[in-house]
C-alpha cells in the first residue's frame, strides 16, 4: 500500500517516557488486537509495518492501529496479504454482465485455476503487493467457458 499519513499528536498514548524501543510497543499494542506476524520499525515519527497477515482486513486493520497511535504520523505499509482473483462476464462492447471471486489466494501463489459457467470471459490483472497496488493489465483476449 505504501505511505499512509497520520495526526501525530492524535491517538493512543502507548510510548512510555524514556522509551528507548518504541517497536516493542507498537508490536505489544498490535498484539492486544490480535494481529500477529507483523514486525515494526519506527524511524522519527514513522512505523513501517513488515510481515504477512492472514487477509486484506487484517492488512488494514494493523495499518490503522500503529497510525492511530500518537507520536506516529506516517505509516508505511508493507504487509503482504493473500488476494483474491475476480474475471467479469463482458459482452463484446466491453460491459460487464457479471462477476465471480476465486478463493483467497496466498501471498506466494503464482498462478490460479478456476472453473467458470459457460460463457465469454475477458480478464484484467491487478497486482497488490508490499509496494502497493499495480495499474489494472490491459484487457485478455476473449476466453470461451465451455
Amino acid at each position: 500500500m505504501g505511505f499512509i499519513d497520520f495526526m501525530k499528536d492524535a491517538g493512543e498514548k502507548i510510548f512510555k517516557p524514556g522509551e528507548v524501543r518504541r517497536e516493542d510497543a507498537i508490536e505489544k499494542h498490535l498484539a492486544s488486537y490480535g494481529i500477529a506476524g507483523v514486525s515494526v520499525e519506527v524511524e522519527g515519527d514513522v512505523a513501517t509495518l513488515t510481515g504477512s497477515v492472514k487477509d486484506q482486513e487484517t492488512r488494514e486493520k494493523a495499518v490503522l492501529i500503529a497510525g492511530n497511535i500518537s507520536g506516529i504520523s506516517r505509516v508505511n505499509d508493507k504487509i503482504t496479504a493473500p488476494a483474491s482473483v475476480k474475471p467479469v462476464v463482458m459482452d463484446g462492447a466491453g460491459n460487464v454482465l457479471a462477476t465471480t471471486t476465486s478463493t483467497v489466494q496466498p501471498a506466494g501463489a503464482r498462478t490460479l485455476s478456476m472453473t467458470l459457467a459457460a460463457g465469454n470471459y475477458r480478464f484484467q490483472v491487478t497486482a497488490i503487493n508490499a509496494a502497493g497496488q499495480s495499474a489494472r493489465s490491459a484487457r485478455s483476449n476473449l476466453v470461451v467457458a465451455r
